[in-house]
């Protein structure tokens, strides 16, 4: 019921829309692309936080309460609310770096400088106080962690960001299936390449 409530099976087995054939079902267009997707599906929560979870053992457990119900949300085609669930989610992960950050600190002014900069902020203003600190010492970091910083942590983030703006408030904004769709297989890299960033 979940796969025909998804769109990825619908009753019958010709191409003819109005001849259902039941008891036969067929796999659709979408469906035939989601088995040809990579391995995060987000149609099997567990499945998909199962793979997270073995690439990052020590996955915040809030992280994973909010993605959860963006992909519960996804599953049962509402589309809004994973979108903004998949926000809340990412915006936790830059919360743990901002605290990674904290406790890197070696000063107690710098410390209570920059709690003070980001301890009560929205998302933005966190992310720009915490690039602030990476940002003078990326080229000292190895190569691969420099990219990352760029296009998983810079690059994904402020997608999934401007998205949950923009659909977490009454501006009538729509978010297709697609969309939501690209979100939830986005978040899993920038998880990666910001846990790797805090260790």
């Amino acid at each position: 019921m979940e796969s025909y409530h998804s769109g990825i099976v619908v009753p019958g087995i010709s191409t003819d829309a109005y001849s259902t054939n039941l008891p036969w079902l067929q796999v659709t267009e979408w469906g035939k692309e989601c088995l040809e997707k990579g391995e995060y599906t987000t149609y099997d929560a567990a499945l998909f936080l199962e793979r997270l979870r073995s690439q990052i053992p020590n996955l915040d457990l809030i992280v994973e309460l909010y993605l959860r119900e963006a992909l519960t949300s996804f599953r049962s085609g509402c589309y809004l609310s994973s979108a903004v669930m998949t926000g809340v989610a990412s915006e936790r992960i830059l919360i743990l770096l901002r605290d990674a950050i904290y406790g890197a600190i070696a000063a107690e002014d710098g410390k209570k400088k920059f709690i003070e900069k980001t301890e009560t902020q929205i998302a933005k203003r966190i992310y720009e106080s915490v690039m602030s600190k990476i940002d003078p010492v990326r080229k000292q970091s190895p190569e691969s962690l420099q990219d990352s910083i760029g296009t998983e942590l810079d690059g994904i983030f402020n997608v999934i960001r401007r998205t949950r703006n923009d659909a977490g408030h009454p501006t009538g904004r729509v978010v297709q299936r697609e969309e939501a769709y690209a979100l939830l297989q986005l978040f899993p890299v920038y998880a990666r390449g910001t846990y790797t960033l805090m260790a």
